[in-house]
């Protein structure tokens, strides 16, 4: 038998291997019937508070399809209360999920998370037989303090645990040997995490969950004040979700030897501001940075790196940035390569545009001329034109213009007939205009002449710099 008490306000507890037992405050200890929900938690005492919440027993032979009305209940009473589980054995000993015996089916998901976003209640007692806890179980439970999970568990599915914000440490048994992705995602005040030392498949170090070997970090706690974190040697998979909602951390350094960086890895991790991901990494999983504000600057080589679904990051290796550093100009997907040598004719410009002329050096304040790509092309007369390249914002840049005759003649020459780029063989606008009439170039045969500025062609922006 493993005793640990407490305290937990006016009342401590008594941790079993079955759960927990309220010692001292039988008297508060309540019995409710799940078909009299609403009446039984309104007659409970008013005195409760987030510190010192009524124990509520649930009786139930199942319960599994009672929690929508529970948790309303309970958000109707604004009572503070515990919950005590172990009379109210779900279906498959699961929690978390919802049995559909018509269908013989057991379905996982957020919609039936069995007290999600409920702040009074406080603490769980789970049952003794539980051996699952199943897929984002108690998530976003964010009044949720206290979770002491009973010698019987073997199964914490993904998410099951995630924001709850209120959790500030978490002990995992000896008898769990499967973990799913960001079972404690985003818990912002988890500073903890420690594992049974007679647990053969997890580990625990610093508070930090891994498995056994350590070679996969699975859980790092978002409630850690740490600003800088170095992973271990041994560590080859960073888990999916590992990093979740890490907002103080500005600093991760990645060993060489890591091959996988899992999906949402450093989601929310808004301190985060530049990181550089080993040459061994060959995934990088979805949605990795998202969230991550302050990011500016990842160097590592995308070539060899199966990139799941990562915007304009993954766009610029499946056009062969190959490797180097890369930053983003504004919002989250737009990826560019920091400039590192001379532009090529051709190259990804900074603005994530097209290099199409080199003068040699920097004279009049720019070297290079950049044309935005062909999908901000538009067909308009030639005031929209003008209007259209002084209102663009692509990449965060803003300094577009349109171009004169003679720089749609170098865009026509080093991008059109290199094949470079595509263009419409219909007429693209220059900034020469006189008495209604402005000159066009034809990109079909190269020709240019003036024509009223009513009619409708095409405008490509264009913008100048030096690196």
């Amino acid at each position: 038998m493993k005793r640990n008490l407490f305290k937990a306000g006016m009342f401590s507890v008594m941790m079993l291997a079955f759960g927990i037992v309220f010692v001292g405050c039988s008297e508060r200890s309540v019995l409710l019937d799940v078909d009299a929900l609403a009446e039984g938690l309104a007659a409970l005492p008013d005195d409760s508070t987030p510190e010192n919440p009524i124990p509520v027993k649930l009786k139930a032979a199942n319960i599994t399809d009672r929690w929508g009305d529970f948790n309303d209940a309970v958000e109707v009473a604004k009572k503070y209360i515990i919950i005590d589980l172990s009379d109210c054995l779900v279906e498959g000993n699961m929690i978390g999920v919802l049995w559909m015996p018509e269908e013989e089916t057991i379905l996982k998901g957020t919609d039936m998370s069995i007290i999600k976003d409920n702040k009074y209640i406080k603490g769980i007692i789970l049952p003794d037989t539980l051996e699952v806890i199943g897929e984002r179980a108690f998530d976003n439970c964010t009044g949720l303090t206290r979770v002491i999970i009973p010698d019987s568990v073997t199964s914490i599915g993904g998410g099951a645990f995630a924001y709850c914000n209120g959790l500030t440490s978490v002990t995992i048994p000896d008898s769990v040997t499967s973990i799913g992705e960001g079972t404690f995602f985003g818990c912002e005040s988890l500073t903890s995490i420690t594992v049974d030392k007679d647990n053969t498949s997890y580990t625990s170090e610093n508070g930090i969950l891994f498995n056994k070997d350590k070679a996969t970090l699975i859980q790092y706690p978002a409630g850690k004040n740490e600003t800088a974190y170095i992973i271990p040697n041994s560590i080859v998979s960073i888990g999916g979700g590992s990093f979740g909602g890490c907002s103080d951390i500005n600093s991760i350094t990645i060993p060489n030897g890591v091959t996988l960086i899992g999906r949402q890895a450093f989601y929310g991790c808004s301190g985060l501001t530049n990181l550089i991901i080993p040459d061994s990494v060959t995934l990088l999983g979805r949605y990795a940075f998202e969230g991550c504000e302050s990011l500016t600057s990842i160097t590592f080589d995308g070539s060899n790196v199966e990139i799941e679904d990562n915007g304009r990051l993954r766009e610029l290796f499946t056009d062969g940035a190959g490797a180097g550093t890369f930053t983003r100009a504004a919002r989250y997907d737009n990826w560019v390569k920091v400039w590192d040598g001379p532009y090529q004719i051709g190259d990804t410009g900074p603005a994530g545009g097209i290099i199409f002329h080199d003068q040699g050096n920097s004279t009049d304040g720019w070297r290079y001329l950049e044309a935005a790509p062909a999908e901000t092309e538009v067909l308009t007369t030639w005031r929209g034109a003008v209007q259209t390249c002084n209102n663009m914002d692509f990449n965060g840049f803003t300094d577009w213009f349109l171009p004169n005759i003679s720089e749609l003649n170098l865009m026509y020459q080093n991008l059109k007939l290199r094949g470079l780029s595509e263009f419409y063989s219909k007429g693209y606008w220059s900034t020469y205009m006189r008495n209604d009439e402005a000159w066009f170039k034809a990109f079909s045969d190269g020709s240019q002449n003036h024509v009223t500025i009513y009619l409708r062609a095409y405008v490509r922006a264009i913008r100048r710099f030096t690196p």
